[in-house]
């Protein structure tokens, strides 16, 4: 009987690598850890050697903030993406902003807003309870009938996932499917001046019947 060779483990810098045809390198935690002067200048560096994409090691928020502070410093226009730590560390820096600035930042948005949330994670699940319960949307699952005369911002949403569910995989990118569909009437019907979609297979699944 052959046994399977054991799983390696896995590295984005060569998933990367193997996904896309833009140039990667790979910023290692000593670098970070040399702190965001240090890190600034090997972003610069990379980036004049024509580097697309740039993964930086961290293991902490307070690597998350150099992380942070070095591309605010030397690529502001660089688009970052990462773990839920750097969302929150990126979240904290806006929210320190003077008003005035967030202020500028701020869009006009005419018409409702459409929600739809595919997540099953337990902070979405906390925010849609929040919302339902303080009855701030019209909130509705994925399945149920809609009334013919909803007015104002609206959420449309998958049922709370029972214990030990597997939030990846075939069964998650059908229901992602399932509220995708029920999605897209109400996007050409309210015409919403605002659509918020969360859950990856749920944005994939909204935007591509959207094309």
């Amino acid at each position: 009987m052959i046994e399977p060779a054991p799983a390696q483990p896995l590295h984005l810098p060569t998933l990367l690598a193997c996904q896309s045809r833009r140039s990667v390198a790979a910023i290692g935690l000593d670098v970070v850890r040399g702190g965001a002067g240090r890190l600034a200048e090997r972003l610069l560096a990379q980036r004049a050697r024509g580097t697309e994409l740039l993964v930086a090691d961290a293991l902490d928020e307070n690597d998350l903030q150099t992380v942070l502070d070095a591309v605010l410093q030397a690529l502001p226009d660089a688009l970052l993406c990462g773990s839920a730590g750097l969302a929150g560390t990126l979240a904290n820096h806006t929210a320190r902003q003077s008003l005035p600035h967030r202020e500028a930042l701020a869009l006009p948005i005419e018409g409702a807003a459409l929600l739809v949330i595919g997540s099953g994670s337990a902070m979405a699940q906390r925010q849609i309870a929040y919302l339902r319960r303080h009855r701030l949307v019209s909130a509705f699952e994925h399945n149920a009938a809609l009334p013919s005369d909803i007015v104002g911002d609206m959420l449309l949403h998958l049922p709370a996932p029972l214990p030990n569910t597997v939030m990846d995989g075939l069964v998650a990118r059908q229901l992602a499917e399932q509220l995708a569909a029920a999605a897209l009437p109400l996007l050409g019907a309210t015409r919403p001046g605002l659509l918020v979609l969360s859950g990856g297979d749920t944005a994939i699944s909204v935007l591509a019947r959207m094309v």
